[in-house]
């Protein structure tokens, strides 16, 4: 019989096999390379919450948010992409012109920032906050899967085979394609959202991700752009009146005038005549009665010529007043013009 020993067993590890901790090494990098690939494919979102926890908004930019009432998607996109309020030159640095051409430039979105350009004029009340919403729209396109953005570049190019029946939007969209080629989806998707009230109720349902209510960017946007559709309506119908008594005064002067000569050779007769004694007093009478009358008819003709004048001076003054309006107004908008200098 063999002693018996009281001792635990212990297993030896002196002779280990290393295939277990090859295994566990293999795990570990496995795990490893997973984590790089979900980081690799979450690459953007990651950056977007780096960003947007990072960034510190302006009162002007919170403002902007609550104007348009932007989604808590709508918002988040909005910080991630760091916007910033800028004038001149330093927009123009952010955001340069590709041509002369090209409509006003008002924001951008650039390098996956968004630069809105600082429009101060109080009658454009709105301007800015359309255009932040125009550029979040652009970041958030931007982010769309292949598939998603299919069917959003559908939907959209859907809406603008109606809204192309308008000439000015059509040629809006026709500009855009010369400045930016293959960009029209991307610019209509923001442009819709942010400008046409009433659209499709399933692009309508897809636009609810980045505004609470949508009604409020656009409301902005049409009071802002009726500034310049009212005195563009006003000018149309001053110059339409000022044509029309132009042709009248035109008319009505010749007349005058070629009545005036038939009066003067009338009354060169009449002394002729009456200075020789070759009319009775009955005809005398008769025929200066005649020529009072004509007289008298042909002045308040003047007076209707002078009083048109006076009136076609004072709409030109008027239109005049409107364009330089309207021209006040361009420049407001015009991000290329520098600051005037201060003393």
């Amino acid at each position: 019989m063999q002693p018996q020993n009281d001792s635990p067993y212990v297993p030896s590890t002196a002779n280990e096999h290393p295939r277990g901790r090859h295994g566990a090494a293999v795990a570990i990098l496995g795990v490893c390379l997973l984590l790089v690939a979900c980081m690799w494919i979450f690459r953007q979102t990651i950056l977007d919450y780096g960003r947007a926890f990072s960034y510190r908004p302006s009162a002007a930019i919170a403002a902007i948010v609550s104007r348009v009432d932007m989604s808590d998607q709508g918002r988040f996109l909005f910080y991630a992409s760091e916007p910033s309020i800028l004038a001149s030159p330093q927009f123009g640095q952010q955001c340069p012109v590709a041509t002369e051409k090209t409509a006003t430039i008002l924001g951008c979105y650039a390098a996956q920032r968004i630069y809105v350009y600082d429009v101060t004029n109080s009658e454009l009340d709105g301007i800015k906050d359309v255009t932040a919403a125009h550029e979040m729209l652009h970041a958030a396109y931007d982010r769309l899967s292949g598939p998603e953005r299919q069917r959003v570049d559908t939907l959209v190019e859907n809406e603008y085979a109606t809204l192309k029946k308008d000439p000015n939007f059509a040629a809006r969209v026709k500009l855009y394609d010369s400045i930016e080629p293959g960009q029209r989806d991307n610019e209509l998707h923001s442009i819709i959202g942010t400008e046409i009230a009433t659209i499709s109720p399933e692009l309508e349902n897809y636009y609810r991700r980045y505004f609470k209510d949508r009604s409020k960017v656009t409301t902005l946007q049409q009071r802002y752009s009726s500034v310049f559709t009212q005195l563009q309506n006003q000018s149309a119908e001053l110059i339409k009146y000022l044509n029309n008594l132009s042709d009248t005064i035109g008319t009505e002067k010749s007349d005058y005038n070629t009545r005036v000569a038939a009066l003067n050779a009338e009354i060169t007769a009449f002394n002729r005549l009456a200075n020789a004694g070759e009319i009775s007093p009955a005809q005398f009478t008769a025929r200066r009665k005649a020529l009072v009358l004509e007289s008298d008819a042909l002045e308040v003709l003047r007076t209707t010529i002078n009083t048109q004048l006076a009136d076609y001076e004072a709409k030109k003054a008027e239109l005049m007043s409107i364009s330089a309006h309207v021209d006040q107004l361009n420049r407001s908008v015009d991000s290329k013009l520098a600051p005037a200098p201060t003393l």
